[in-house]
């Protein structure tokens, strides 16, 4: 069983909950302040729907920071480099930074690779860096701003799933990844 919850009295995000395992698993995105009450209510308001809450056996949490403007992204300084959550790529609508992960560390692996690092100074490659993510950096905020409203406004979200757009596509067919 998987659900996404959309409350916005308790969360401008969404919570969710999974099997896995033979576990139950509930989690949301709450706003700091206020997080653990919100967090309970949303279970209390689930139970009214049915949901059978056992005694939690783990609890684990963490600040989850969405960039929404250019300064929210520090991609690192004096030879330090900064790539996925570090630098700011959260994907706002499912608040991962895998794939921000992933990228951002492609594109810094890609500079890395092409210079000559006795002759290269930092100052150069951290330009070089900012210029090679500022795609990622508006595809990141695109996400927020355009992508992650959409998921709270009911009949635009019941059109999307009703049609299939934006969804995963198969993983697996006849035991074979596709």
């Amino acid at each position: 069983m998987l659900s996404c919850v959309f409350d916005k009295e308790l969360t401008p995000s969404y919570s969710w909950s999974m099997s896995k395992n033979g576990y139950f698993i509930f989690g949301g995105a709450y706003p700091h302040a206020n997080c653990q009450e919100r967090f309970a209510t949303q279970i209390e308001r689930l139970r009214t729907l049915g949901f059978i809450f056992g005694k939690p056996l783990k609890k684990e949490a963490c600040l989850v920071l969405q960039p929404t403007r250019l300064k929210d992204f520090v991609l690192g300084h004096s030879g330090v480099f900064l790539i996925g959550e570090a630098a700011g790529f959260i994907n706002a609508s499912t608040l991962e930074g895998i794939s921000g992960a992933m990228n951002s560390s492609r594109i810094l692996a890609h500079i890395l690779n092409a210079c000559d690092m006795n002759v290269s100074r930092t100052s150069t490659l951290h330009r070089a860096y900012r210029a090679k993510a500022r795609m990622l950096i508006v595809k990141t905020l695109f996400r927020h701003y355009v992508r992650y409203p959409f998921m709270f406004v009911p009949c635009i979200r019941r059109l999307i799933l009703r049609f299939g757009l934006l969804r995963l596509r198969k993983g697996l067919e006849n035991g074979k990844i596709i």
